[in-house]
This record gives structure tokens, C-alpha cells and sequence, in this order.
């Protein structure tokens, strides 16, 4: 007995010294690829451990208190491989980093509330990121008078200034101000501050007021700098410091831009308001890697983008991003044949639509053979409004791994086919054998041969989509599908697809899947009436669960949902306190998160929910009964529960009316269970006299408490008490200024007022 069971010992253990043997680079890339999800679990295991930690943690940025807590709560959807490169939010770009290790790849921050921070720093006690950015002084001031110690551990502080809070630079403890002056500042009137040699060891730099002409000897040693608005059309850009590497600008026009002298950049990102018209009116320096530019075209100007002329100068070009939005005639821009450099591994062209409504009798352009792509790129996207692809005509290189294409002509093809050009017809396009990821959005997808090796899978169009064989795809991961007026959805899968995702189109009304290893799937924009056997099915494996459901929804038959689903999201789905009844919830004994925010629910019943439930998301929704104080209290596992309503015009929609259950009985009672550690019950209507009501005494593991939006509830000292007595993990009790005056702060280190 003993041999047996521990030969899978020794067999573990061999794997681990294995381990040992791996380069650490090796790890690092293989540990970028994983998902955030996997590597959670991963993160106190040994040698792996501390390559998640890196991965996940390395880069933290502190957001604002009054973010909700459920903000990026949602279920794992489909994401491209290279879908952190293609996103078109530029602004983005300017808060990551490289990661300098053997990955060398791009890392975003984690994005934290102040609680998660200091509770991931008391339970990673050896763990220090590397940098950790506060979206504003008040989170740092909070942090530095509630918890010193842990701001004296981090290496670096970003922190980021504006109009109103500048004049609170100087509160900041001395010991603080050099480790910030290091490394990130922002706003004009910080620089102005700063005394001349003060800068030398910035490296990062945000300014959104007027430009400087002494950046070069303020910040000597700048590495990144973000113009958030910047004034080019009377003046030339200023001079920069020479070191710099990434350089971000906004500007509403200019004539040319010349920053071929930077010869260290290696990443810009431009943004204009006002037409691009040729790329030639840019000069980068030619050691430049990674160019984004964008610009807009308008009626009354009637410029377009017309040229990719000088782009084949820069021969260490790797990364090339072209956007330019409404586009109102023809361009030559594809009509030229362009050479792009033969190192340019990621290209992006993304002439896109936002106001204006255009229905030309011919496409403003024709992409066919003049699109000569360089054989070692890696990543095309070509997101288009009104143009024509020839598609027996294009032709994609064998090392293209990442394939983007949108096109959106709004109905125009017959128009244009009066005119001669033929209907597009993709399945005369050759895709190469290298593709891993292909997203397609055509008016027409029905007879297009696909490769093989296929991974992820993005298709959708105008026309339905029905001689896909999916079996054939035994590689396949990631699908997110759906068509005009797909009413249903009957396919079967191979076992690799894990990830799943419907665009309804508010006409789903059936789905039927079958794959014995799918995880996760998103159902968007469906017309449920009711989920039975006839209309609903999804194999056990699946875990992850989301719908929103037209009006008219009226429940589903018993386990008809998945029996291995941990996590269910049903937001904006018209539920009622009846349709969540008739959902039946309790028998899904292994749910531990559920989301139901803005629904009708109005009233809460006891054994509703699952005891195993852990995350119960309810904002939104008008409450206002319970039927016993043990609604949640009976929930013995539930770690964060959220009630938040949210603010519309002048008023508060879909709230917890707190006042008319605790006022139908003065004995009326809410009680929380001792596993919680998270809860939130922002404009709730609480009153005096309500805080007595509201029992924490077996709380003892809870963190986070958000009353906000509750001012008339004066006797907010009562609850503080029963926190001080009976929470001794509290770390935030987020309140309104107004009750400020109510509460004896002494001894008490968890308000946050705002």
C-alpha cells in the first residue's frame, strides 16, 4: 500500500526537479501564454509560484475607490492571441511594460482596489511588485496614514496628478517624494514644482497643459513620455530629451512631425484629430520598431488618408498601426503598391466608421495585389467601412499566425455590383496553413474553406453560417460565432473547444451544443422564453455561464443548466423575483458566483441561492423585502455581496429600498454571515435609526463595507462601533463626507470619506 502510493510521489517529484532544468526564459514565455485564471491557482506551488506571481503581479495599478467591485467581474470569453497587441485603445499603451525577462513581452497592470492591494501584500509577505501606479494622491495619503509599513516595502510609486489635487504634493511625506520623483509624475503644474535637477532620475512623464521648451534639461534620463493634448498647428513640437523610448502625442492638427533625432525611440503613438492624409509627413528616426497613427476625415474637409509613401525606409519597423476614421471618398491609399519592410511582423489598417453615414455608388477603395504583405509577418488586421475586396487576389504570407478582417459596406453590394464589381466571394480566398487565429466580419461567410489549424475561430456575418463541420477542427480552442436572425444554434464540437460565444442578435432562441470539454459559454443578446430540454442544452463540463435574455423570460426547468457550472451571469435579463424562482438556483450545488444585476428582482426569499455560493452580484435591482433577516446570513460561504444602485439624471435607479423593509417592522433585522469579507450597499435609502439593523457581530473575516450614498443614516456611529468590536480585518468603510461630523474617528484607522 505504501509503494503505491508513493511511486505517483516519486513520479511528481521527478517532474519537479525536471523543472529545475528548464531555462528560466523558457518558463517565463510559456507562463505568458497561460490564462489569468490558471495561473491564480498556480501561484503557491514551488519554482511555478514565483513565475505566476511575476506574470499576474508585477505591474499594479491602484484605481479609483469609487469603482465598483464587480467591475471586470465577468465570465473568461473569447480573446484573441494577439489581442492585447491589435486593441485599438492607444491610450492604454502608456501604462505597460516590458517585461524584461526572458519573455520580453508586454505586461498590463492588475487593476486593484486599495483593500485588494493590502490584503494581497499581508498574504505575499515576500512578494514586491515592481511598480505600483495610484490613479490619484488621495489612495496614496490613504495608504501612507493607514499602512506605512507596506508603502516602505514597494521599490517604485507611480502616482497621477491633476488640476485639483497638485497642491497636495507637498503633504506627501518626504521619504515618499524622492522614491515618486524617480520614476512617474504628471501635469504641467508638477513640473513647475520641481526645482532644476530635481528630474534627472524621471523616467515617465504625463503633461496635459502647455508644452515645455526645457524638457531636455529638466528630464535628461526621460524614458516615456504622454502629451495628453498638445497644440501643433501654429508650432513645432518642443524639443525632447534624447533618451527617450516611447513617446505618446494628442493633437488637433499639425503640419509635420520630425522626431527623427530621438534616436533611442522605439514605440510612438499619435493621435490627431484632423486628417492623417500621407504618412510622409512623418519623420520617425530609423531605428523606430512601433508606429501608431491616427487621424480623422470629415465631409468638409474631404481628406482621406492617401499614402503609406516612406513606411519601407524604417527597416527595423516590427509593429505598424494605421487608423483613420470616416473615411467620405475615394482613396488611393491601396491603388499604390506599397513595400513594407521585410521586418514588420504586425500590421494594422483600421479605416473605420463613427458618425457619419456614407452609401457611395462605388467603394472608396479596392484591396487586391497592390497589398503586398512581407513574408515574415505575423499579425494582419484590416478593419474597413465601404471598400471591395478582390479576393482571389490577395495573397496572405505562410508566416501569418493572427488574421483580422471587418468589413462593413451597409448593404451597398448590390449597388456596387450594378457598377461593376462582383459580389465578394471569400471562398475564393486562400488562408494560409500557419493561421492559429482567424476573425472574420463579412456580409457573407458561407462556403469558405478554413484551415486546419485553427485555434480560435471568430466568425460573423449578415448570412447564416451552416456548412461548418467543427469536428474537423481538432485544434480548436476558442469560437465566438453568430449571424443575422440566428434563431438557433445546433453544432457539435471536438474535444479542444473550451471557450464559447454567441451573438444572439435578439433572436436566439435555441441551443443545442455538444463538446466534452467545453468550459465556458457567452450567450449574447438572446430571445429566451423558457430554457427546457427542447430548447437548452450544454454539456456538464461547462463551468462558466452567461446570458442576457430579451423581455419575456419567464424561468427554467430543473437542472437544466450544467452540472459543473460554478459560475452563472444572467445581468440585464428582465428577471423578477417569480423568474428567480422558477430558475431554480439551489440545486446547482457547486455555484460559488452569480451574477444578477440589473434585473426587477424586488423581493429576496430564503434557500434561494446555493450554500455554496461565494460572489452574489444583485446591483441594480429595486429590493425592498426580505423574507426573513437570514437571507444572507444563511449563505455560509458568500464572500462578496454587492447591492449597488447606480445614479441616472437626478435620481438613484434600481435600488435596495432599505427603508420600507426595515420600516414595515420595527424587529426587522439583516443579518451577514462570518465568511464575509466584502460588501456594498451604496444608495440603499439608509436612515437613522438603521445602523442597529444592519448585524456584523459574526462578521469577523469582513474587509470592505461600502455605505456611500446612505447620508441620512447620522447614527453611523453605532455600526462603526459594532466594526471596531467585531471586524478586526476592516480595512475600508467607504462613507459620505456628511457623516463625517457623527463619528469619534479616534482609534479608528478604516474610514474613507469622499
Amino acid at each position: 500500500m505504501v509503494a503505491e502510493h508513493g511511486q505517483p510521489q516519486l513520479k511528481k517529484q521527478r517532474m519537479t526537479s525536471k523543472l529545475f532544468d528548464i531555462p528560466p526564459e523558457v518558463i517565463e514565455r510559456i507562463i505568458y501564454y497561460l490564462p489569468d485564471d490558471y495561473l491564480e491557482k498556480c501561484i503557491d506551488l514551488p519554482l511555478i509560484g514565483d513565475y505566476a506571481l511575476n506574470r499576474l503581479y508585477l505591474v499594479i495599478e491602484i484605481r479609483s475607490p469609487y469603482s465598483s467591485s464587480w467591475e471586470y467581474a465577468r465570465p473568461r470569453g473569447y480573446e484573441s492571441f494577439e489581442g492585447m497587441e491589435i486593441n485599438t485603445d492607444r491610450s492604454s499603451r502608456f501604462l505597460m511594460q516590458v517585461n524584461k525577462g526572458g519573455s520580453n513581452r508586454v505586461c498590463r497592470y492588475k487593476t486593484w482596489r486599495v483593500n485588494d492591494f493590502v490584503q494581497f501584500m499581508q498574504m505575499q509577505t515576500k512578494f514586491r511588485p515592481k511598480i505600483v501606479h495610484f490613479s490619484s494622491v488621495d489612495q496614496l495619503d490613504w495608504l501612507y496614514k493607514h499602512y506605512p509599513h507596506i508603502l516602505n516595502q514597494l521599490p517604485r510609486i507611480d502616482v497621477s496628478f491633476d488640476r485639483s489635487t497638485i497642491g497636495r504634493f507637498c503633504d506627501i511625506p518626504k521619504e515618499y517624494i524622492r522614491k515618486i520623483l524617480d520614476n512617474k509624475i504628471t501635469d504641467d503644474f508638477l513640473v513647475n514644482l520641481i526645482k532644476q535637477g530635481w528630474g534627472e532620475n524621471v523616467k515617465v512623464l504625463e503633461l496635459s497643459g502647455p508644452s515645455l521648451e526645457n524638457l531636455p534639461s529638466l528630464f535628461p534620463n526621460l524614458q516615456r513620455l504622454r502629451f495628453v493634448r498638445i497644440e501643433l498647428s501654429q508650432s513645432p513640437l518642443p524639443p525632447l530629451p534624447l533618451s527617450l523610448e516611447f513617446l505618446q502625442l494628442y493633437t488637433e492638427d499639425f503640419d509635420k512631425l520630425d522626431v527623427s533625432y530621438l534616436e533611442n525611440l522605439k514605440e510612438i503613438v499619435f493621435d490627431c484629430f484632423n486628417p492623417l492624409n500621407r504618412l510622409d509627413r512623418f519623420k520617425f528616426p530609423l531605428g523606430i520598431e512601433r508606429i501608431h497613427v491616427s487621424g480623422n476625415t470629415f465631409e468638409e474637409i474631404e481628406i482621406n488618408i492617401e499614402s503609406f509613401d516612406s513606411i519601407e525606409q524604417y527597416t527595423n519597423l516590427k509593429e505598424l498601426r494605421i487608423g483613420n476614421g470616416e473615411l467620405c471618398e475615394k482613396t488611393k491609399v491601396f491603388s499604390k503598391r506599397t513595400s513594407f519592410p521585410d521586418s514588420l511582423q504586425k500590421l494594422e489598417i483600421n479605416f473605420f466608421a463613427e458618425c457619419v453615414h456614407m452609401e457611395p455608388e462605388e467603394p472608396f477603395a479596392t484591396v487586391a495585389g497592390n497589398l503586398c504583405l512581407p513574408d515574415n509577418l505575423r499579425v494582419l488586421l484590416l478593419n474597413t467601412y465601404q471598400i471591395y475586396y478582390n479576393t482571389a487576389s490577395l495573397i496572405f504570407p505562410e508566416s501569418l499566425r493572427v488574421l483580422s478582417i471587418t468589413s462593413e459596406t451597409r448593404g451597398m453590394d448590390e449597388e456596387w455590383e450594378s457598377n461593376g464589381y462582383p459580389q465578394e466571394d471569400w471562398s475564393a480566398a486562400k488562408f494560409p496553413s500557419s493561421l492559429v487565429d482567424l476573425s472574420l466580419s463579412l456580409g457573407r461567410i458561407e462556403g469558405v474553406t478554413f484551415p486546419r489549424s485553427l485555434q480560435n475561430m471568430n466568425l460573423q456575418a449578415d448570412e447564416p453560417i451552416k456548412s461548418i463541420n467543427f469536428l474537423e477542427f481538432e485544434n480548436l480552442v476558442q469560437l465566438k460565432f453568430g449571424w443575422l436572425d440566428m434563431d438557433e444554434f445546433i453544432f457539435k464540437f471536438p474535444s479542444s473547444l473550451k471557450i464559447l460565444e454567441l451573438n444572439g442578435y435578439w433572436s436566439l432562441k435555441k441551443v443545442k451544443v455538444e463538446a466534452p470539454n467545453l468550459k465556458s459559454v457567452q450567450l449574447k443578446d438572446t430571445k429566451f422564453e423558457y430554457l427546457d430540454d427542447s430548447t437548452f442544452s450544454l454539456p456538464d463540463s461547462v463551468e462558466q455561464v452567461s446570458f442576457n435574455i430579451s423581455d419575456g423570460f419567464v424561468g427554467a426547468a430543473v437542472n437544466v443548466f450544467p452540472s459543473q457550472m460554478k459560475e452563472l451571469y444572467l445581468k440585464r435579463s428582465h428577471i423578477t423575483s417569480d423568474t428567480l424562482k422558477e430558475l431554480h438556483l439551489r440545486a446547482y450545488k457547486n455555484l460559488v458566483t452569480l451574477d444578477l444585476s440589473h434585473n426587477k428582482i424586488s423581493r429576496l426569499d430564503n434557500n434561494t441561492f446555493p450554500l455554496s455560493l461565494q460572489y452574489l452580484r444583485l446591483d441594480g435591482n429595486p429590493i425592498s423585502s426580505f423574507s426573513s433577516p437570514n437571507v444572507f446570513s444563511e449563505l455560509i460561504n458568500l464572500q462578496k455581496l454587492s447591492s449597488e444602485s447606480e445614479h441616472r439624471g437626478y435620481g438613484i435607479r434600481g435600488y435596495m429600498d432599505m427603508t420600507k423593509y426595515f420600516e414595515s417592522d420595527q424587529g426587522n433585522m439583516l443579518n451577514f454571515p462570518s465568511s464575509l469579507i466584502s460588501l456594498n450597499l451604496t444608495n440603499s435609502i439608509l436612515l437613522k435609526g438603521m445602523a442597529e439593523k444592519l448585524n456584523f457581530s459574526m462578521c469577523s473575516q469582513l474587509q470592505e463595507l461600502w455605505l456611500r450614498g446612505n447620508k441620512g443614516m447620522t447614527d453611523i456611529q453605532i455600526l462603526v462601533d459594532q466594526l471596531k468590536s467585531s471586524c478586526p480585518n476592516m480595512v475600508e468603510l467607504f462613507l459620505d463626507r456628511e457623516l463625517k461630523e457623527h463619528i469619534n474617528e479616534e482609534g479608528v484607522n478604516f474610514l474613507n470619506f469622499s
